[in-house]
Order: structure tokens, then C-alpha cells, then sequence
């Protein structure tokens, strides 16, 4: 492959990975330190003009919350009428722009509107990601609730002990060798670590971007996978994340460079051997 065709598929690829995410919702991530009372409320009416359905969804909880205030009611609301209104089918890969445009959404693009819902009404909450998953908690007094996006009928979880029992067994799913991941070799020593941390809502965009260079590495394309983790690392610098976008950057080193490399065996290398993704 000449290195004049490949700089400029490259970029191609950075066109591709602006459009995966809305505008709005990249401008809220590179300014959500600034010192707006309510930063997720520029996002929200953003989305109320983009999707219908989620303009009939904020109406309904913007009722709710003259009713419910900061209740579990409330919040029990913002999970089921999310559900009804604009997460249609699970999709892995999703981004929160699918959600809105077809409905589309998996653990990543559903937790990042629920979470904006949450800050948008004021809850106290927090985004956990673990090595394979992504869920939320809010806390209400001496009471914590659980809200796992992709399961529509039993995902609000306000029982404490069942909460406890659910982190327990995402922390031991973690620590144990998950015998089904596609994960083989030394991609398996830095992409399915040990992680069960709180992040923030603008770390969310940059798991998004992770997931689409996963799917992209999966079907072969690593030089838009390379991309999309480039801007993956400008909203959640971690270090799995930065080992595998050096992966991609000397696998693409050693495809610009065909003397010093068998290129079949670089193919059979990213068709064999799959970084695992947030469900």
C-alpha cells in the first residue's frame, strides 16, 4: 500500500468519526468544566430539536418533575419513559445519535441520555464502567438506585441489597477470565483489564469512539479504528485505551512499510484476535 493512499484514507476517517456523534454533544464535552449552573441543558434542547420522539419524552418529564421532584418516582420515570419513547432496539456499537435518529442504543449511548437526563433534573448519580459494561447509580438519601439501560423491564433496581449483589457480581466478572472473550495474546493483557471505576458523563463520548474503533478493527479497517481511538483519547485518556491505539499506530507503521512485514500475516493478526466492547 502507497503511504500517499493511506495518509489520505486517513483523512477520509477523521470526516467519518466527526459524524458518529452530534455536534452539540462534542461541544459539551470539550466545555462541560466550564462554570454553567446546568451544563447538560444546552444538550437536552439540542436534542428535543433533533429528535421528535425525545422532545415528546423531556415533555412528559418535565410534567413528572412539577409532580415528583427529586424522587424515585422521578427517576423510576426517566428510565421507563426513556425506554418508551426513544430506545427502540439494542444495537452494540451505538452511538447516542442513533438513539435519537432510529432508536438504536447499547450500554454506552443509553447511559449517556440517561445520565443527561439525571444532571439535567438534578439527581445526585454516578456512571460506572467495569471491564465489559457501563451502568449508572442515584442516590436518594440512604437509598441507591440502579439503572441498567439494556434491560428495559428489569433494569431499575431500587432494592439496596440487590444493588450490592449486582456490583458484586460486575466486579467478579471483571477479575475473572472470561472464557468466551475473543481476546487472544498480548491484545488480551491491555484490552480487558481489570476496570470497575466512576467516570464522568463526558468520558461516555469517549467510550463511544472506543466502541466504534473496536467495530472497525473488527471488520479490518484499522486505519478508521486508529481514528476513531485518536478521538476517543480526547474525552477519556485511560490506559487501555491509549495501548491500543499504539497497537493500531505500529500495525499501521509495519502496513506503510511492507519489506520489513509479511502483510498476510498482519491481515490474519486483526481478523483473528478481537478487542472486547461495551455491550
Amino acid at each position: 500500500m502507497k503511504l500517499l493512499l493511506l495518509i489520505g484514507i486517513m483523512f477520509c476517517s477523521f470526516n467519518v468519526a466527526g459524524a458518529f456523534c452530534s455536534e452539540r454533544l462534542k461541544s459539551f464535552a470539550k466545555n462541560s468544566s466550564s462554570f454553567e449552573i446546568n451544563p447538560t441543558e444546552k444538550l437536552i434542547s439540542s436534542w428535543m430539536e433533533e429528535s421528535k420522539n425525545f422532545r415528546l419524552l423531556q415533555k412528559k418529564l418535565s410534567s413528572d418533575f412539577q409532580r415528583f421532584g427529586h424522587s424515585e418516582k422521578m427517576v423510576k420515570n426517566i428510565f421507563y419513559r426513556s425506554h418508551r419513547f426513544i430506545f427502540e432496539e439494542y444495537e452494540q456499537f451505538s452511538t447516542e445519535k442513533e438513539v435519537l435518529e432510529s432508536g438504536k442504543f447499547d450500554c454506552v449511548s443509553g447511559s449517556l441520555v440517561l445520565a443527561s437526563l439525571l444532571s439535567y433534573y438534578g439527581f445526585d448519580y454516578d456512571i460506572h464502567e467495569s471491564s465489559y459494561h457501563v451502568f449508572i447509580t442515584v442516590g436518594l438519601g440512604k437509598k441507591e438506585i440502579l439503572l441498567e439501560v439494556t434491560d428495559p423491564f428489569g433494569g431499575f433496581i431500587n432494592d439496596n441489597l440487590e444493588v450490592d449483589h449486582y456490583m458484586d457480581g460486575i466486579q467478579k466478572e471483571g477479575e475473572e477470565p472470561n472464557l468466551k472473550s475473543p481476546i487472544k495474546g498480548e491484545l488480551r493483557s491491555f484490552l480487558s483489564p481489570n476496570i470497575f471505576e466512576s467516570i464522568e458523563l463526558t468520558n461516555l463520548v469517549g467510550l463511544q469512539y472506543f466502541n466504534l474503533a473496536i467495530k472497525n478493527y473488527n471488520d479490518g479497517h484499522l486505519l478508521v479504528a486508529y481514528q476513531f481511538l485518536t478521538t476517543a483519547l480526547k474525552y477519556h485518556d485511560t490506559q487501555r485505551i491509549r495501548d491500543f491505539h499504539q497497537f493500531l499506530k505500529n500495525a499501521i507503521h509495519l502496513m506503510t512499510n511492507p519489506t520489513t512485514v509479511n502483510i498476510n500475516h498482519l491481515s490474519t493478526l486483526h481478523n483473528d484476535r478481537s478487542p472486547d466492547q461495551y455491550q
